[in-house]
């Protein structure tokens, strides 16, 4: 997990999140679903708006998961950013004044012109965690519906910033989760029960998948997930991928040629850099993406998905005499 991961859960308890408090709709569950998929600081309208027509045509058609909402994984209010030693002096001479919003706040200059372009370009009020100017971090509050993961790369690209995050909501509970493939959007709908928030012990899905093109909204089946025994998840939701499911090597070699992206991708989880060959050869993005972590993380190495990467890792794979 990454400082910033780890440090935000800590600023949260400091910094005061309004989105929490707000009644959830299906507005607010495109903003969440959406987060991360734009180049741009806000999301297209017409995205959103496809998002919030699906979901409210799932719940139409669907009444047992018209209650279910997106719980909100992290703000969409606010980003966590952490300055380098040689900015943190430079904003310890920045004016910080009490505000009753959000307790304290820069007031003025920062003593950084790059930062100060960037917050009065996005209309961002800067916060200290704590009290001082020279803070560790800094909290980040925005006052629009941006994609937060693209605001945060803007902070990052400005050289006094060392790093830019979420600011991660803890609990558990009710969620959405969105996958695109081609003109399909797959929705799972999870119904979170027992020792919410901390971690739901009982945990019901509900899979649905929208063909934008044909119009069509479609029922694809339910899973409660059970501790005791392995199993494939459609689309990979839960994120459970049981090494168990296979028997032997030829069941893992032949579950990383299924025709079924989510079982090629329980394969390539759940055998990290065994099979991640197959996994980095896949049509699939998700796929792809998760086969180059998991060599990435094993091997140390980094030679890339194209094609000369792939036989790259091939030839280290080779060299490291991997057996089952």
């Amino acid at each position: 997990m990454r400082l910033v991961t780890c440090i935000a859960f800590v600023v949260l308890l400091a910094v005061p999140n309004r989105a929490q408090d707000a009644p959830a709709t299906d507005l607010s569950d495109a903003l969440q679903l959406l987060q991360g998929a734009s180049e741009e600081l806000v999301i297209a309208p017409e995205r959103v708006a496809d998002v919030v027509t699906w979901l409210q045509e799932i719940r139409r058609r669907y009444p047992r998961v018209a209650d279910i909402h997106v719980r909100g994984r992290r703000s969409l209010e606010t980003a966590v950013l952490f300055f380098t030693p040689e900015a943190r002096e430079r904003l310890a001479g920045a004016k910080i004044v009490s505000d009753a919003e959000f307790g304290h706040r820069l007031d003025g200059p920062s003593g950084i012109d790059a930062l100060d372009t960037l917050l009065e370009a996005i209309g961002a009020v800067l916060q200290p965690v704590g009290r001082g100017a020279n803070a560790e971090s800094w909290v980040a509050h925005f006052r629009e519906d941006y994609d937060v993961p693209a605001v945060c790369r803007r902070f990052r690209a400005l050289a006094e910033i060392a790093e830019a995050g979420w600011n991660p909501l803890m609990g558990d509970g009710d969620e959405i989760f969105l996958s695109r493939r081609g003109s399909r959007a797959l929705f799972v709908f999870k119904r979170g029960r027992g020792g919410c928030p901390s971690g739901c012990i009982h945990n019901h899905y509900f899979y649905f998948e929208v063909d934008a093109e044909r119009g069509s909204v479609d029922a694809r089946g339910e899973a409660v997930p059970d501790f005791r025994s392995a199993r494939y998840y459609l689309w990979g939701v839960p994120a459970r991928f049981a090494v168990s499911v296979f028997a032997d090597f030829d069941e893992l070699l032949a579950a990383s040629r299924h025709a079924e992206w989510w079982v090629v991708l329980h394969a390539a989880e759940a055998t990290g850099a065994l099979l991640t060959l197959r996994g980095l050869e896949h049509a699939d993005p998700q796929v792809r993406a998760r086969a180059l972590w998991h060599l990435r993380g094993v091997s140390g190495q980094d030679f890339g998905g194209d094609a000369a990467g792939i036989d790259a890792w091939r030839s280290w794979l080779e060299a490291q005499d991997f057996t089952w």
